[in-house]
């Protein structure tokens, strides 16, 4: 029950906060901060007063755990993990329409009337905001809601599914670290009252006070300019002339360091870290080997190659390719869970299985089933959805197990998904229903991977099984939570929205995006393709070199590279958020090992613990300063 209220009061907070108060989005990323922020409240105030009270009356640690995990899995479906992409998908090709584009014509006429807004001036005013004193039109929002509702949950229910099927090989078999879940594991203890084993630990409030204090003198250095302050961030993009041949691409490379993300780093294995930073440098010296050729971006087009689009779709591929191949490393639990429906002989007795595997290739198959009858009701292809979904499930699984291995709070999956689609297969014979459905699924939840359902499911299946919660309880605490937010944050979004208007928000999310999907539908009609060679070709390449670092990996004993750093999107999100803060990471803990070995790095590990959280502490504390003083901006 605390957890519903806490996952309720979330879905009201997120959208205020982002809309109206241009805070930050406190449910973004796979450890986002609501989740952070429900710990250390149940752990400070909430049972620090029970447990004055009586201390019998305070919280258990799976209790915590339980409402953690609660919030931890449904923060981001009132912002960009769901919410924030329903209000401007079911609206824009109606807003944005002009005589130049054509929408009213070659989109509009092929939108169901039950996967839209129909009325013309509730649209308006949802972009424009609403009049004073006038109501928020519900009653035209209820259709639209309800049905882009249950294909979420279709997709949620998939994706707990799939990642269900792989969890006993990936936390037993493999052993996979799961850094971002010994965040809330170790912050709650093993024993005693929850809190007071990493809390109590002097080395942890060393970490702790370093990045609570840095994020402080950041915060005075926003009111106060002379307090001396570095942000920990250098791009040689000013050093190096962009246009220059062949050093041009080094123009983009950026090094951010954010202590958090460091203390991160040095949680996970020394191979991961090596890997992300490793694999950035060996992109720039691709990038610049092709600028040696000629082939620069936009000077590549005239040769028939953009070497930036081919680069995003290798990454695709690797994506792609590297979850079919943890699918066949989990091929045994995937063939028992067949084989069980015929031969109870198949079923294996698990005590800490939340969901038996049977039971999770029925949920994947339902759910599927469920997506199938609306896209048929909707007049799109079945054939391109299930395409378009199995592009999905595997882009989502890859990324997952990179959160599960390296623990990065940043994924990024390179083209969208449904490029895939287009340029795999060609838009020829696609009808204009595929169209319509599948490039709404497509912004809706393919947009931002950070913010994908089966990241939280996978910290939140180690969390259980870490600390052996198990049972239909748990299975029921996760369900209700996420039909809450999808009623709570749907609500309170189109109400935000329509106060702030969708026009004001971010130019990205209200009008690149739209912009991207409806304009290739109209392209797509009206000048159809067959696949892309060089596209296909890519994507192929991306998927036979990522599989053969999977196998050198598993077969090859002195190899010690791993694959993480490959199937990220290159020169974006690998340089932008993670290979800075990877390389102090890897040089931290290859410098412990080397001066104490495990034992020393055994000692300091709870420090790392003490950086992340005093990091997101401080965010927190100064993103709230900033909202109360009106100061605009984010800190951290």
């Amino acid at each position: 029950m605390i957890g519903l209220v806490f996952v309720a009061g979330f879905g009201f907070l997120i959208p205020y906060l982002t809309d109206i108060k241009h805070g930050a989005d406190l449910g973004l990323g796979p450890v986002n901060a609501a989740s952070v922020l429900a710990l250390i409240v149940v752990l400070g105030p909430i049972n620090g007063l029970l447990l004055l009270r009586r201390r019998r009356a305070g919280l258990t640690r799976k209790e915590i755990l339980t409402i953690y995990a609660m919030v931890a899995a449904t923060a981001a479906i009132a912002g960009v993990g769901y919410a924030v992409w329903v209000n401007i998908m079911v609206t824009a090709s109606h807003y944005l329409a002009t005589p130049e584009n054509r929408w009213d014509i070659m989109i509009q006429p092929h939108i169901p009337v039950w996967l839209q807004l129909n009325d013309p001036m509730a649209i308006r005013w949802l972009w424009e905001r609403i009049p004073e004193n006038t109501p928020v039109p519900w009653a035209a929002w209820r259709q639209p809601l309800v049905t882009w509702g249950a294909i979420a949950f279709c997709i949620y229910v998939g994706s707990f599914s799939l990642m269900s099927l792989v969890r006993r090989d990936w936390i037993e078999g493999q052993r996979l670290v799961f850094p971002l879940a010994q965040i809330p594991l170790e912050t709650v203890g093993q024993r005693g009252v929850p809190g007071t084993a990493l809390l109590g630990s002097r080395v942890f409030w060393v970490g702790f006070a370093a990045a609570f204090l840095y994020g402080m003198i950041g915060l005075l250095h926003t009111y106060f300019p002379a307090v001396p302050y570095h942000n920990l961030r250098w791009s040689p993009a000013a050093a190096v002339n962009p246009d220059a041949i062949p050093w041009g691409p080094l123009s983009r490379m950026q090094f951010n360091v954010t202590i958090a993300a460091v203390g991160v780093m040095c949680l996970v294995p020394v191979e991961v870290s090596l890997s992300f930073w490793l694999f950035n440098l060996v992109h720039f010296a691709v990038m610049v080997g092709f600028a040696q050729l000629g082939l620069t971006g936009q000077g590549g087009a005239r040769y028939g190659f953009d070497p930036y689009a081919f680069m995003d779709f290798q990454t695709a591929g690797a994506l792609v390719g590297f979850g079919v191949f943890l699918l066949w490393q989990s091929r045994r639990a995937i063939i028992a869970a067949v084989k069980s429906w015929r031969d109870p002989a198949y079923l294996e007795a698990d005590p800490l299985e939340l969901l038996q595997p049977r039971y999770a290739l029925l949920g994947l198959v339902l759910s599927t089933a469920g997506l199938c009858l609306i896209a048929n009701a909707a007049g799109a292809q079945l054939d391109r959805l299930l395409i378009l979904l199995f592009f999905f499930y595997m882009t989502a699984l890859s990324l997952t197990r990179v959160i599960a291995a390296a623990g990065t709070n940043h994924v990024e999956c390179g083209p969208q998904i449904r490029y895939l689609l287009d340029y795999g297969i060609g838009t020829a014979g696609a009808r204009p229903g595929s169209f319509v459905l599948l490039n709404q699924m497509d912004a809706i939840f393919m947009t931002e991977f950070k913010v994908s359902f089966m990241h939280y499911a996978a910290n939140d299946m180690k969390i259980f099984h870490s600390s052996r919660l198990r049972g239909t309880s748990v299975i029921i605490a996760l369900i209700l939570a996420v039909l809450v937010m999808l009623v709570v944050g749907s609500v309170s979004r189109v109400y935000t929205d329509y106060h702030r208007g969708v026009g004001t928000l971010s130019s990205w999310a209200a009008d690149m995006v739209p912009r991207w999907e409806w304009g290739d539908m109209v392209e797509g009609l009206e000048n159809p393709r067959g696949p892309n060679a060089i596209g296909v070709f890519a994507m192929v390449a991306g998927g036979v070199v990522v599989s053969a670092l999977a196998l050198l990996q598993t077969h090859v004993t002195w190899w010690r590279l791993s694959p993480v750093g490959f199937l990220f999107q290159p020169g974006t999100g690998l340089n932008r958020y993670i290979w800075a803060n990877a390389i102090v990471g890897w040089l931290v803990v290859t410098l412990i090992f080397r001066l104490g070995g495990l034992r020393l790095y055994q000692r300091m590990r709870p420090s790392f613990f003490g950086l992340f959280l005093g990091g997101t502490t401080a965010l927190l504390l100064s993103n709230a300063i900033r909202l109360l003083t009106e100061v605009p901006g984010q800190a951290g």
